[in-house]
């Protein structure tokens, strides 16, 4: 191991001539201890990775997130930089810094000082001032509003060697058992380096705060990493120390670039708290290969059209393997945008967008996750408009908008997969509109055996969302699919489902429309021209108990609304996540709740589903809580997360066994 340290130290031209990767892993070599790192040049774009993405303890590191957070609270008010802060016992610990030992108990402070104590001498007993003026779950709560997901403030700072406290100050995310493992925070080195690149392009709440955070991390005291063989470059920075650990993050502005990096040296057997611990050591021969490696010049540009090799690709890129599901669920995004200045991916998995970093062959790339096994939904930002992965066929089609789509398999088949089971066919139909005086579609599901018999089958016309067109609960929702599964498996009854075009206008897929369609008219055109249509064309029961009605959102709305003012038609009504909000239900549904047992005779499935975090959950939940008063029978699925079509799929899944039975 001595050697390859001197080598490391010693012959820096023998090594930067090799590639960076290899440098970096020769330095590593058999090291005693676990090496995570990510490292940006953020003039060029190329970067330098090892086990970037998993989740570290930051130790003192996470004091710079804090700051950051600190900032966002003064700019919008919430706080101002020369109110006291009370050096409290509750506040004082042991370890860095001066207001624990020094300070006596009542001494105030002015918060400038306090944040400005807490990176330039890493102040413990700072933080945990901080940390009880803001929190650590507002800290977390401003790294989500700028799409940092990973990176927690999980609690206040416990001091050191045997002065150690309680543990206080307990954010959600530290009380998870999962988190319990990394002390005072977590994060990944691709985030930091994340946060880092925003306050360099004056991203982190304002140019003149990120100027002003950066200026701080310069007078950062602890020169043992980073800056140790580093003598006349600008360095922003900030460490963390434990027992076993040592890392730091920082932005070098160096002759080849301004290089952004994270280094997390973790696992060593014995606690050294001298200035040469080999993680310290190791830390800064790695800083010093990373800022060399990276500022090499750039590759040239690849050879033209004109130029290239006589058939086939010639020199033409290697194809970007897209949106590639790794074996432990986590997800790399990848996008070749080499004139792209920047690019995020955004997604119904993520909250805010989250930066892909550019790679020396122009491919931007992240990796986010786990995520639990499930159908997702995404867009890349680029320079700042929103666009669809160009090589990924799998696409969510909307009339608002459309996205791609990856899905993360679980252990099993999920109920939405394909299976080697007979399958239905969804037919396109086209009909004039008496009601509406407009061409439009319907798309409809026969199930397996159909067209071999003459049997009629009880029907479910099935609404789509507001974003979304007739085509959804087949491409999005993959309502076929469930259905094979469920009739194959003996769960479900063979039936027919009409899902038309939920707005009451020209369908989406004949042009642009300008015109706002008038939301009671759908009612009329389902009822007068959809519903005839459909059964005369197909073999319908069409007995008001064959005959339910559902809906997602926008469609769950509808179908609340239609179904139960048409008790005559419909004896089983399905709301998915439904768009009703502050309605006086007892109201709008006296008929209804006038005479349950009338009410309860005809309709067979009352359904509604929603999840805890969607907004329309209240509205759901009060609707289920007036059937329940009135006695007026009802199943109220409440489920977790929020308005996403994983959700949507579930219910679906859930609804088709309980119909028609």
């Amino acid at each position: 191991m001595r050697v390859s340290v001197l080598l490391a130290v010693m012959l820096p031209a023998t090594l930067s001539a090799q590639p960076l990767q290899e440098s970096l892993r020769s330095r590593i070599g058999d090291f005693q201890g676990t090496v995570t790192l990510y490292a940006r040049n953020l003039d060029t774009g190329s970067s330098v990775a090892i086990r970037e993405a998993d989740p570290v303890r930051t130790a003192s590191t996470i004091k710079l997130p804090i700051l950051c957070a600190v900032f966002d609270q003064v700019a919008r008010g919430q706080a101002k930089w020369d109110e006291k802060l009370t050096v409290t016992a509750s506040a004082k610990v042991s370890g860095s810094g001066v207001l624990g030992a020094e300070f006596s108990e009542g001494v105030q402070v002015p918060l400038r000082d306090v944040a400005n104590l807490m990176i330039v001498l890493s102040d413990n007993t700072a933080t945990n001032m901080i940390l009880e003026r803001f929190t650590a779950d507002a800290v977390n709560r401003y790294l989500d509003s700028i799409g940092i997901t990973t990176t927690r403030s999980l609690r206040k700072v416990r001091g050191d060697g045997a002065q150690l406290k309680p543990a206080e100050g307990w954010s959600a995310a530290g009380k998870l058992p999962e988190n319990q493992k990394y002390g005072i925070g977590v994060s990944t080195p691709r985030d930091m380096v994340a946060i880092l690149e925003k306050l360099e392009r004056g991203e982190i709440v304002s140019p003149e705060a990120s100027k002003e955070i950066l200026a701080i991390l310069t007078r950062c005291q602890d020169a043992n990493g980073v800056r140790r063989r580093l003598a006349g470059a600008t360095v922003a920075n900030k460490t963390g120390a434990l027992d076993a650990l040592r890392s730091e993050v920082a932005v070098v502005k160096s002759p080849g670039g301004r290089i952004a990096m994270a280094i997390t040296v973790d696992g060593m057997p014995k606690p050294d708290w001298s200035p040469d611990n080999p993680g310290l050591i190791m830390i800064a021969d790695l800083a010093r290969l990373i800022v060399d490696g990276l500022a090499r010049p750039a590759q040239p540009p690849a050879a033209s059209a004109a130029n290239a090799g006589r058939g086939g690709r010639g020199n033409a890129p290697p194809p970007v393997k897209y949106c590639e599901v790794l074996a432990d669920r986590r997800v790399t995004f990848r996008l070749r945008a080499p004139q792209a200045t920047q690019v995020a991916v955004t997604g119904d998995f993520v909250q805010g967008a989250q930066l892909l970093q550019r790679g020396d062959d122009g491919v931007w790339s992240v990796t986010l996750g786990p995520l639990n096994p499930a159908i997702y939904s995404y867009n890349f930002r680029v320079n700042g408009v929103g666009v669809l992965d160009p090589v990924n066929p799998m696409i969510k089609q909307g009339e608002s908008g459309s996205a791609s789509m990856f899905e993360v398999p679980g252990d099993k088949p999920a109920p939405y997969d394909w299976q080697p089971v007979p399958h239905g066919t969804v037919h396109v139909n086209w009909y004039y509109s008496k009601t509406l005086e407009t061409p439009r579609r319907i798309d409809v599901y026969t199930p397996p055996g159909y067209e071999a018999g003459p049997s009629t089958y009880p029907v479910l016309y099935l609404l789509h969302g507001s974003g979304d067109t007739e085509t959804g609960w087949t491409n999005i929702g993959r309502a076929d699919m469930i259905l094979d599964n469920l009739i194959a498996a003996g769960k479900a009854k063979p039936m027919i489902v009409v899902m038309p075009y939920g707005r009451a206008r020209r369908d989406v897929y004949l042009g642009p429309i300008d015109t706002q369609p008038d939301a009671n008219a759908f009612e009329g055109d389902l009822l007068r021209d959809v519903l005839p249509f459909a059964e005369k064309l197909y073999r319908v029961s069409g007995r008001p108990e064959d005959r339910g009605i559902a809906g997602l959102s926008m469609g769950g709305g509808q179908a609340m609304r239609i179904g139960l003012h048409h008790l005559e038609l419909f004896h089983s009504v399905g709301m998915f996540s439904a768009g009703i909000r502050g309605q006086d239900f007892e109201e709008q549904f006296k008929d209804l709740v006038a005479d349950p047992a009338a009410t309860n005779k005809k309709l067979k499935v009352l359904y509604i589903a929603c999840g805890k975090a969607d907004a329309l959950f209240p509205a759901s939940e009060q609707f289920h809580q007036m059937l329940d008063k009135h006695q007026v029978r009802n199943t109220f699925v409440p489920s977790e997360e929020g308005h996403v079509w994983r959700n949507w799929r579930n219910y679906l899944a859930d609804l088709f066994p309980r119909l028609f039975q």
